[in-house]
């Protein structure tokens, strides 16, 4: 009779599962899920934990700060009376700075797909824009005042009570140094790419292309220093023992009352009869002197 005994319960085993990630989500799933974060949360507490969560996060943080970043640099403006950076223009998310002919890829705040997911070419932290960079710092600045100011709930009112409590050296170079000039540089650069453009079509139709299009000035070479009466154009060369040292290739006179796409106009024109050649070799680039 023992011997017609069932055996003893086993239970089925199963497979391990990998317990699925918040990061793993859909662009848009996640975007939902991250929008009822405050901004603070969304800048300072999410970059330990995931790229990926921090991609979405740092996309949803420059919508929410966009519109107090553009009022500060309109603010910053009004009150160059006496010299400094040029008035107010500003565009960090790059909408208008894409290369001619390249395919534009969104950020993740603004794919609209179900599946989209974010990549190395769609991140908004592998954008163009220069300026961006100094959104990100206006929004540490601004994150950690409004931290600050939630730590009681009695001092806390606004995001304009947070950017008081903001550092004045910090503001001062923010809106007096760093936007101007990165949004300078960004138009710069969309200069040099539309008139590389030009001169490929140029080539392509038989015309001539004009100065090589391997040794021309590249947008992502140049640095712009704006001094009270005076924009210059910056170029990496080399000096005589191989060290990369920055010089001035093109200048104009400016005044404070003059707007950034004015002045980068007079900049551009300049820098195009600059008298230089861009060399490379490996992962390294520099400018030297054009034969005439």
């Amino acid at each position: 009779m023992l011997s017609d005994a069932p055996p003893a319960y086993q239970a089925t085993p199963h497979p391990a599962r990998t317990p699925p990630k918040l990061d793993a989500l859909p662009s848009h799933l996640l975007l939902r899920i991250l929008a009822h974060l405050s901004l603070p949360d969304l800048v300072l507490a999410l970059r330990p934990a995931s790229r990926a969560l921090y991609v979405h996060a740092m996309s949803l943080a420059r919508m929410q700060g966009l519109p107090l970043w553009h009022d500060e640099v309109r603010a910053a403006a009004a009150q160059r009376a006496q010299g400094g950076a040029p008035l107010g223009s500003s565009d960090p998310l790059g909408a208008a700075l894409q290369d001619p002919g390249a395919d534009a890829a969104p950020s993740p705040a603004y794919t609209t797909a179900a599946t989209a997911t974010p990549t190395s070419s769609s991140s908004p932290l592998s954008t163009r824009s220069r300026e961006l960079a100094v959104l990100d710092l206006f929004l540490v600045a601004l994150s950690t005042s409004l931290a600050r100011l939630g730590a009681s709930s009695l001092l806390f009112t606004s995001e304009d009570d947070a950017l008081r409590l903001v550092p004045g050296e910090k503001r001062a170079d923010l809106w007096n140094l760093l936007q101007p000039r990165a949004r300078c540089e960004d138009l710069l650069a969309a200069s040099l790419a539309a008139a590389a453009a030009a001169r490929a079509g140029a080539g392509r139709g038989g015309q001539g292309a004009g100065r090589d299009a391997a040794g021309a000035v590249r947008g992502e070479d140049v640095r712009v220093e704006l001094r009270a009466r005076e924009a210059r154009v910056l170029l990496p060369f080399r000096s005589g023992g191989g060290r990369e040292t920055w010089k001035g290739v093109a200048s104009v006179a400016r005044d404070s009352s003059e707007p950034v796409e004015a002045l980068v106009e007079r900049l551009s024109y300049e820098l195009e009869r600059a008298a230089v050649q861009r060399r490379t070799d490996g992962l390294s680039r520099w400018y030297e002197a054009r034969a005439q």
